[in-house]
């Protein structure tokens, strides 16, 4: 027999869709290996972990009549080191560091955001745009809630920005004043 039994901390993140924010299928697998390793790059900078000491595994469960992905994180040091704990004790800056992360000039993936050598088997898979989507719609989801009900401020929790813009203009019975940034 090969292996061994290792006692550590783990962290399962669960995701639900929203109207706004939808999940890909469980078993898009590109999706969920290239959100898996964004997470992981994430914690490792922001929090200064060495990357070797964190990893993580997908892990399907039922769902009612379906079946939904998840993903484990785990302190790859015996015993357990803490980190899966400060990972989410602090979820919303390692979400900001993934996002950065993702958030590169290349095609699909590289060695600069979500490929590495211990990945090398799955670089095809990899693609970084969906999950940036993701990770931008989660951060600002993050921030409003961390913002609460501030006079004039509204980050927007959408996949598509665009189509949650119609769909809000679409219920004004009113005024709307709109100030954004860029359109």
């Amino acid at each position: 027999m090969l292996g061994f039994k290792q006692e550590t901390d783990t962290l399962h993140l669960k995701f639900t869709s929203t109207p706004h924010i939808l999940l890909p299928e469980p078993d898009n697998m590109s999706f969920w290996l290239s959100l898996k390793y964004a997470f992981l790059h994430g914690a490792s900078r922001a929090l200064q972990i060495e990357r070797k000491d964190i990893d993580g595994v997908l892990f399907p469960e039922p769902s009612g009549q379906n079946w939904r992905q998840s993903i484990v994180l785990y302190d790859n040091v015996p015993g357990g080191a803490g980190h899966v704990k400060r990972i989410q004790d602090e979820i919303a800056q390692v979400i900001a560091a993934a996002l950065e992360i993702v958030d590169c000039s290349c095609e699909k993936s590289c060695y600069r955001c979500l490929q590495e050598y211990a990945n090398q088997w799955e670089h095809h898979l990899l693609d970084r745009e969906p999950v940036a989507e993701f990770l931008r719609a989660l951060d600002a989801d993050l921030q409003q809630e961390s913002q609460g009900n501030s006079v004039g401020f509204h980050p927007v929790a959408a996949i598509n920005p665009t189509v949650w813009f119609w769909e809000y203009l679409q219920h004004v019975q009113q005024e709307l004043i709109v100030f954004a940034d860029q359109v």
